[in-house]
């Protein structure tokens, strides 16, 4: 796993607290101005102190909400802090280090469950009736097999889709945007380019990816690393069937 994208997902919660700090003394001296504007200060202040909240629940470390509180408190009103600011500056220091550290233990959890869990699905899958294996270890079933012709490695294609994790979780889907995507067949994670150039327009595959045609151990949105992706997929039509520059 990349430490760069850990710290990023583990600092986003400290972002959160600078954001949220400057956004609110910046506007504690225009309250009356944006009361008399007819702006909903409740409303929003409470939001900022909502999403806030979220951000911090969210962190896998433990932090102690009234003392969060008593520190916003005596900043928004001007005071000295409780501690001074070297010491201030070495918590949020160590702060960032739990984070990272508690980050990255929560992902090597998730990608030995997803890799575990991935290896015995897609063991039971390739016994199935229908089910091929390939050499690379993508699998897939026809549901529907087209009459047109093989997009190019090079091609743009419509496509419908809806994509799982192994326990059903659903993490993207075209038909749930109500439109099939356009993409390019060599701008794909390599299990749908290496089904795409197999599948004939007007096709319908269920295809397994495993991880290491897909996103390996990098963390994507809700999916996991290590995940083994599971994939409805139509072939609706080759938009533009590109051709390689003339060398």
């Amino acid at each position: 796993m990349k430490s760069d994208t850990v710290l990023k997902l583990g600092l986003s919660a400290l972002a959160a607290v600078v954001l949220l700090s400057g956004a609110a003394c910046s506007s504690s001296g225009k309250s009356a101005a944006a009361k008399a504007g007819g702006q909903d200060i409740e409303k929003e202040s409470y939001g900022l102190g909502y999403q806030f909240g979220r951000n911090i629940a969210s962190q896998p470390v433990q932090l102690d909400v009234e003392a969060i509180i008593a520190g916003f408190r005596q900043a928004m009103a001007g005071k000295s802090p409780k501690y001074d600011e070297k010491e201030i500056q070495v918590a949020v220091e160590t702060l960032k280090d739990k984070i990272k550290t508690a980050q990255e233990a929560k992902l090597r959890e998730q990608s030995g469950k997803a890799e575990k869990d991935g290896a015995a699905f897609r063991a039971e899958n390739g016994k199935k009736l229908g089910v091929v294996t390939l050499p690379s270890g993508l699998q897939y079933k026809i549901i529907k097999e087209g009459q047109g012709q093989l997009p190019g490695a090079t091609a743009r294609v419509s496509v419908h889709y809806r994509g799982t994790l192994v326990d059903g979780t659903e993490f993207d889907s075209s038909y749930s945007r109500g439109q099939p995507a356009q993409l390019g067949v060599g701008e794909v994670i390599p299990g749908w380019q290496e089904a795409l150039k197999l599948m004939k327009t007007g096709s319908k595959w269920q295809i397994v990816v495993p991880p290491s045609l897909a996103y390996g151990d990098r963390p994507i949105g809700r999916i996991p690393p290590n995940s083994t992706l599971l994939f409805d997929v139509e072939l609706l039509s080759i938009v533009d069937a590109i051709k390689p520059p003339a060398k």
